[in-house]
Order: structure tokens, then sequence, then C-alpha cells
């Protein structure tokens, strides 16, 4: 499970089509009502495929639910991220609450430009660490 970048996120776009085109599959976060979301099935990153969602968030037109027991690792986004994989994200607790659900063996990849990478993120009961942290240098 990867995502569909805003503007202010790193583009993980060419990962995705190459998870595409090896014939992956690969989910994407679609937000259902002010509290969850659920993956959908990406099929294609052709813009005529895509609708823009809550929050400006991308997603496929037709996307097919994903069932969680089916993600083997996640890409997430977020505003900071410390060297403990804690998170910040944009305070609607969406990633929070479905990562709880996830099995704790699944992998979970906290996404972010190095300037994003911080010294400590404040965190709360329900925030959910990462498992890792994959940085773009923008500087490079």
């Amino acid at each position: 499970m990867g995502y569909l970048p805003l503007a202010d996120e790193p583009d993980i776009r060419p990962f995705l089509q190459s998870l595409l085109d090896q014939g992956q599959t690969v989910g994407v976060p679609r937000i259902l009502d002010a509290q969850h979301m659920d993956t959908v099935q990406l099929k294609s990153l052709a813009q005529d495929q895509m609708t823009q969602g809550p929050h400006g968030v991308y997603g496929p037109k037709d996307g097919i639910v994903i069932p969680v027991d089916n993600i083997g690792m996640i890409i997430v986004p977020g505003m900071a991220f410390d060297q403990q994989g804690n998170r910040l994200g944009r305070g609607g607790g969406y990633y929070d609450r479905f990562l709880s659900h996830l099995p704790s063996d699944i992998p979970t990849i906290g996404c972010c430009f190095s300037c994003q990478f911080i010294g400590h993120v404040e965190t709360g009961p329900k925030d959910v660490s990462m498992s890792k942290i994959l940085m773009e240098d923008v500087g490079h």
C-alpha cells in the first residue's frame, strides 16, 4: 500500500508505477467519512482514471477494496518523523486509526523529505509509530 501524493509530499508515483509494471497489487487510501479510510486497488496512474476525494486526496475512480489482511507493507506520508519512528500527520487521525487495525508484523514505512526528519515528534496514546523511515533528499 502506498499513497498518491499531495503537493507537499514526496512523489512515490514512479515506485508505484514500477510495482504495477511488475504485476504487483498496489493499494492506496480512500477516505470513507470523517473518521475512516480503507485501501482500494490502484490499476493505473493515468489522470483520467483518478478522482479527487476529501481533503484533496486522489484515488482510483473504480477502486476495488483490498482487505487489511492482504496488505504486505504500507508507505505512509507525514508532516514530520523522528528517529523513534514517531509520525506527525495532518491531524485527522485517518492513518493512526487505519494502522491500529493492521497486524503488527506488517512493515510501516514513513515517507518524508529529509527536512521533515526532526529531533522529536510529540505523540499521543492513539498515535502509531513507523517501523522504518524513508527520506527523499531534496538537496541532491
